[in-house]
């Protein structure tokens, strides 16, 4: 409640969570845990929307793009595109090093993402 900071929900994800929420459009947010699951929960009920499974640790917030799908970025050097809707894995692809930032994405819909390996990455 903003008024008086009284929490209304709380949700239990499967491991630790280093990074922020993102915002999804229609009241929800998308997080990553170090259990490799990506999560997206309502925001006035508290309720699990959708699951979805990277395969390795996640300690980057996520990016959300203009069509609301999510991008992330997890420890064993990959980027996840995810419908931010469904939870479905659209995509994902290998950039190499740990990964533990959170992906930019640009105007010209370029997703780019930094690696422990020193490698800056633009995918599309």
């Amino acid at each position: 409640d903003l008024a008086t900071g009284a929490r209304r929900w709380e949700y239990l994800t499967g491991d630790i969570v280093h990074g922020s929420p993102a915002l999804l459009p229609g009241g929800a947010v998308a997080v990553g845990g170090l259990d490799g699951d990506v999560v997206a929960i309502d925001t006035v009920a508290g309720a699990r929307r959708w699951r979805c499974g990277v395969g390795a640790p996640v300690s980057a917030s996520p990016a959300v793009g203009d069509d609301a799908t999510v991008y992330v970025a997890d420890h064993a050097g990959r980027v996840s595109a995810i419908d931010g809707f469904t939870g479905r894995a659209r995509w994902t692809r290998e950039v190499g090093g740990m990964l533990c930032a959170s992906p930019a994405i640009a105007r010209n819909g370029t997703v780019v993402v930094g690696s422990m390996d020193r490698r800056l990455a633009g995918l599309h």
